[in-house]
């Protein structure tokens, strides 16, 4: 056997054991599931309701992710928040989002998604009730870290940015902003 034919020998005996051997990894620090075919992930956002806490709001988000091909999932989601007096937010989003450290419904994630934002607020001004109506498109992106552990059981916290990119109806006080989430749930 010559030399060359030696060192592509090695070479393709190396790039076959190590995508032969990638997925059995046994890393104690790896919060990794023990069900490697999870596809689907279903969890709620709890910021809102610590942010009620802070503000005197309260509210929630409903997520739900759908592995679509191996390190790429959509994520829809639905959000609503009140503080019960002049202020009521109700939004529906898609998101794309990709794992870049190839890993599937775990881990770190990077997101980017439109949605669709309908804010009712009551201006009280001199003896007066003004309500605006604000429906508005909104574009976002985030990253995050999707912990699971055990099972499924997941912890997702992410930080991120908003903004307002087309208001059909009303005046948006505020067209952008940093975001923050901490959601729980279980991937299936």
């Amino acid at each position: 056997m010559s030399v060359i034919n030696k060192y592509v020998f090695v070479i393709f005996l190396m790039l076959f054991c190590e995508s032969l051997f990638s997925q059995e990894q046994n890393n104690v620090f790896d919060i990794k599931s023990e069900n490697t075919k999870q596809k689907q992930a279903l969890f709620i956002d709890l910021f809102p309701l610590m942010e009620g806490v802070w503000e005197g709001k309260v509210g929630g988000g409903l997520f739900y992710e759908r592995r679509m091909y191996k390190y790429f999932s959509f994520v829809g989601e639905m959000n609503f928040y009140t503080d019960f007096d002049d202020e009521s937010v109700y939004s529906f989003a898609g998101h794309s989002r990709f794992y870049p450290f190839q890993t599937t419904i775990g881990k770190l994630f990077v997101n980017i998604g439109l949605g669709y934002r309908y804010s009712t607020l009551i201006n009280r001004e001199k003896n007066s009730l003004i309500n605006d109506n604000i429906q508005c498109l909104v574009f976002f992106a985030s990253t995050g870290w999707k912990f699971i552990i055990g099972k499924g059981f997941i912890i997702e916290p992410s930080i991120g940015y908003r903004q307002n990119i087309f208001t059909f109806t009303g005046h948006e006080a505020q067209s952008g902003g940093i975001t923050l989430n901490v959601g729980i749930g279980w991937a299936f």
